[in-house]
């Protein structure tokens, strides 16, 4: 939990300094006009984002979401009674 944490820390970080040098750079160069772009580009980033891992828990979710072999033997030992 703890390493996920940290590298989906460090990745925003990234994209946080990537988005502050686009936007410096428009800045610089008086292309003020690009900025609306790069906010919309966020925000397209950000909503491919949750809809990709809506879409990843929907199909991947019951093979990743966790261990169940405890829940099967019980239910397998329930059957078998007579």
């Amino acid at each position: 939990m703890l390493e996920s944490f940290l590298v989906t820390s460090r990745e925003t970080l990234e994209a946080s300094l990537v988005v502050g040098i686009v936007l410096a750079y428009l800045n610089r160069t008086n292309n003020q006009s690009y900025k609306k772009t790069v906010y919309y580009g966020i925000a397209f980033g950000i909503l491919a984002s949750i809809l990709s891992a809506f879409i990843f828990t929907i199909f991947a979710g019951g093979f990743f979401a966790y261990n169940n072999d405890s829940l099967d033997d019980e239910a397998e030992a329930y059957l078998k009674r007579d």
